[in-house]
């Protein structure tokens, strides 16, 4: 895990050689499953009419934030890389030219999952960087599972069910997905979702309640490929690859669900393109720039 800054790895240490103007409000950009920061740029030409262009330079523009951008093994476990990034944001914390007034991080897909995962430890372990994180997005994550992982479970754990090699050579390779894609069958979040328990098992959901951080806000965006998150192809396909509910953290059950702070949903906006359309920035803008929630009176 390492912080990047033009396509080159950056040292805590050495962020003040390479930041022109660092300020106290730092937003840190977490990427998602087998992407890396450049992700954030995508389609910039298209929507912005040139390269480069991404929400970290706006907010920069707009806001006077100072982006981070995180790159990870995105195959490794999602609770691994968040206590990987609790503890990188201490060294930031620590290291940074100016002090830091202000935290905020962003996460695409996978990446929310890796934040969400970061605030949990942080707070547990009473790390220095946690009493300046303020703001928490999370981007299209499937807090309740991916359904394209779910399914991948089901075929595997059929095709081992016959012991014959046309099914059992199949089964093996595709059990050979990563930890990290594992964790997205129903977003593992911290050790003990997964640890001593088997990772193939069919269908097995041991993912906990954890508590969101008590001073921080928290925010989830959705989109679908439909108009409406109704319509038959958002029910069925979500943004292609997670569906409006688990974005949004609301499973059947009360108990078990996440009460975000503040929740967004965009139709007709595919999974990769919320890295970087216009309409999502102007909701985070919006979102940074006013009054935060009030998080004593339960979700709004």
């Amino acid at each position: 895990m390492t912080l990047r800054h033009q396509g080159k790895a950056v040292d805590p240490e050495s962020l003040g050689d390479v930041l022109a103007d660092p300020t106290g409000r730092v937003v840190v950009f977490v990427h998602g499953l087998s992407c890396t920061e450049w992700q954030w740029g995508i389609y910039s030409e298209r929507f912005y009419e040139r390269r480069g262009v991404t929400f970290g330079k706006r907010l920069a523009e707009d806001l006077g934030f100072t982006p981070l951008f995180l790159r990870y093994n995105t195959g490794r476990h999602i609770s691994e890389n968040g206590q990987d990034l609790s503890a990188l944001l201490d060294r930031i914390v620590e290291q940074y030219p100016v002090p830091i007034e202000e935290i905020a991080l962003v996460g695409h897909s996978m990446g929310g999952l890796v934040s969400r995962s970061a605030a949990h430890y942080g707070k547990a372990h009473d790390a220095n960087w946690i009493t300046s994180l303020k703001h928490l997005f999370c981007i299209g994550s499937p807090h309740l599972g991916a359904p394209l992982e779910k399914a991948t479970n089901a075929l595997t754990s059929l095709l081992s069910q016959f012991d014959v090699a046309g099914t059992q050579v199949p089964a093996e390779l595709l059990n050979a997905r990563s930890a990290g894609i594992k964790d997205l069958r129903y977003g593992y979040i911290v050790d003990d979702e997964w640890l001593d328990r088997d990772p193939d098992a069919f269908w097995e959901d041991h993912r906990q309640e954890i508590p969101l951080v008590d001073h921080v806000s928290y925010y989830a965006i959705g989109s679908s490929l439909g108009g409406t998150p109704d319509h038959p192809v958002s029910q069925l396909l979500g943004d292609m690859m997670v569906r409006l509910p688990s974005a949004h953290g609301e499973h059947p059950e009360e108990h078990r669900r996440l009460h975000f702070h503040m929740k967004q949903y965009f139709p007709r906006v595919q999974h990769l393109t919320l890295m970087n359309h216009p309409d999502v920035y102007e909701q985070l803008k919006t979102w940074l720039a006013g009054t935060a929630p009030q998080l004593d009176g339960g979700p709004a």
